[in-house]
C-alpha cells in the first residue's frame, strides 16, 4: 500500500457523529478528578508568613554571601618627605619645636594598593 491508497480509504471512512452521552461522562471524569486533588495548593499564603519567610532568604543569603566573598583591604596613603634638617628636627625635636615652619608642601604622596587575592571571587 502507498500514501494514496491509505490517504483514499481514510477519506471513505465514515465520521463518528457527536455524542451527548461521551460529553457527559468525560465531564463527570474531570469533575470527579479535580474533587480528588488536595484543597490546599489552593489556599492562599497570608502576607505576613510571605514577608517573614522573605526576610528569612535575605538574612541567609547575606550571612552566605559573607562567607564567601573575600576581604578586600583599602588601598594605603603613603607620605614621602624629602630628607632634610628641618624634617629630622620635626620628628625628633621638643614639642616646642612641632610648630616651627616645616613646610609640607614639599610631600609626595603615593596610593598603594594591596596586592590582588588569587584563586575563586565571587
Amino acid at each position: 500500500m502507498n500514501e494514496k491508497d491509505i490517504e483514499g480509504q481514510l477519506q471513505e471512512q465514515s465520521l463518528a457523529r457527536p455524542s451527548a452521552m461521551l460529553d457527559h461522562r468525560m465531564n463527570a471524569l474531570f469533575h470527579e478528578e479535580r474533587s480528588k486533588r488536595p484543597h490546599f495548593l489552593l489556599r492562599g499564603v497570608p502576607i505576613w508568613l510571605t514577608a517573614a519567610a522573605c526576610l528569612v532568604c535575605a538574612v541567609a543569603g547575606f550571612g552566605a554571601r559573607s562567607m564567601f566573598v573575600l576581604r578586600r583591604h583599602p588601598p594605603t596613603v603613603v607620605y614621602f618627605f624629602p630628607a632634610n634638617e628641618e624634617m629630622a628636627r620635626f620628628l625628633t625635636g621638643p614639642k616646642a619645636n612641632w610648630n616651627d615652619g616645616f613646610d609640607f608642601s614639599q610631600a609626595h604622596v603615593e596610593v598603594i594598593q594591596p596586592p590582588a587575592a588569587r584563586g575563586n571571587q565571587l
